[in-house]
């Protein structure tokens, strides 16, 4: 009997032991990620700005964040609560938006009508940049 108790004392130390040692990578690893320096994108902003205006985004969506009648402020759109003519409901993602850019029709905002063209031709990387441009429109900047 002291054996089997001897062997179960063992397992706890030892599983004790690993849990701290995996709790305190982990917490290594937390702080690590807190302590990142922000990525500088600013070249891919300015290559979404120009895609934004080259492929007629600009014809519907205001990059100044004004509402325009005939589609969806994209000002602060990360993270909005957004409403759909099915009266379905969600938070904004920046894979929602990447949808809406390649599925035009696939989620069609309350109130708007379903007029966006068909899906441009863009590659990973200009979708990115296009998102990562939309992600930058603020609604302060409604004031200029």
């Amino acid at each position: 009997m002291h054996n089997n108790r001897h062997s179960t004392c063992s397992s706890c130390i030892i599983s004790g032991v690993a849990c701290a040692v995996f709790v305190s990578l982990c917490a290594g690893t937390l702080a690590s990620c807190r302590n990142k320096p922000k990525v500088d994108n600013s070249a891919l902003i300015a290559k979404g700005q120009v895609l934004f205006k080259t492929h007629g985004c600009v014809t519907c969506h205001s990059p100044e964040g004004k509402p325009i009648p005939n589609a969806p402020v994209l000002a602060d759109l990360l993270g909005r609560e957004i409403e759909l003519e099915s009266g379905e409901t969600f938070t904004a993602t920046r894979d929602y938006i990447k949808q809406s850019i390649r599925n035009p029709g696939i989620g069609i905002v309350k109130g708007y009508p379903n007029q966006m063209p068909k899906p441009f031709n863009l590659s990973e990387d200009e979708l990115d940049a296009l998102v990562e441009y939309v992600l930058t429109i603020k609604a302060a900047e409604q004031t200029k």
